[in-house]
């Protein structure tokens, strides 16, 4: 029943992945994380789709069944860090590729990006569907990066 009433298509997270730490800490503190200025770090979005097609069938004899099929979706990643002034990134933020995702594939972009000052930076992700019957069915994310000196 509720997956009837999922309004959201996707799912984004992001995260940094940090050099100094072991691979199952990837620099998770909730949302806020901790790298250090002036060092080349991989910014990654992880996006899930979420859309499945839903049909109810009722039939004469007063039987009724809900079906639920798999639902590919082009999606296109758009990132924003604020400050960017004191940013340095390899690429684009906006119309990133994500491509064609199946019903709860999930795949994840990679950025290359350098702060170059100490401070704290409001990194968000928007991805989107691309297509006429997804067409204004977004999902946001929000994180934080407390930029330190490098010692």
């Amino acid at each position: 029943m509720l997956e009837t009433l999922r309004l959201e298509i996707a799912r984004i997270s992001l995260y940094l992945e940090l050099e100094e730490l072991y691979s199952d800490q990837i620099g998770y503190a909730g949302a806020r994380q901790y790298p250090k200025a002036n060092k080349f770090i991989e910014l990654k979005a992880r996006v899930t789709n979420l859309a499945r097609k839903f049909f109810f069938f009722s039939f004469a004899s007063g039987m009724s069944a809900q079906v639920f099929l798999a639902y590919a979706i082009i999606f296109a990643l758009d990132l924003e860090v604020s400050p960017s002034e004191y940013l340095v990134y390899e690429g684009v933020f906006t119309d990133l590729p994500v491509g064609r995702l199946g019903s709860g594939e999930i795949r994840e972009i990679s950025v290359s990006l350098c702060f170059l000052s100490c401070g704290r930076f409001e990194i968000s992700g928007q991805v989107r569907g691309v297509g006429p019957d997804v067409e204004g069915r977004i999902a946001r994310t929000l994180m934080t990066a407390v930029v330190t000196e490098a010692q």
